[in-house]
């Protein structure tokens, strides 16, 4: 695992997915049907027992409607600059090649 994929909390991220789930008033195999896993692998995710593939996280957010962006980042910060200067000390920590595979993240979340 990366340094990018170890720094992401899993457990987070699955109990985002749940509260996202149970608000729509579907069940775990209902999402895990519309995810084309299994219900054991889906309730796995919830629990961040497993790794969260990112093709799951961004067709759960198309599914629900939820900007994928918000399960990936949590912070309370609201104006730009600030946002800037924590994006740019987090980014210093990853090696150029990470850097660069956020960088292609972020264009493929553009289009």
């Amino acid at each position: 695992m990366d340094s990018f994929s170890s720094a992401i909390n899993y457990k987070e991220i699955g109990a985002q997915m749940r509260a996202v789930r149970q608000k729509s008033g579907d069940s775990q195999t209902k999402t895990a049907d519309k995810l084309f896993i299994s219900v054991k692998h889906y309730g796995r995710m919830e629990r961040g027992r497993v790794v969260i593939n990112l093709d799951y996280i961004s067709a759960f957010s198309k599914i629900y409607g939820v900007e994928l962006i918000n399960f990936l980042v949590k912070t309370s910060i609201h104006n730009k600059h600030d946002l800037i200067a924590v994006i740019n000390a987090k980014l210093s920590k990853y090696s150029i090649d990470n850097v660069r595979k956020i960088l292609e993240f972020m264009k493929l979340m553009e289009g």
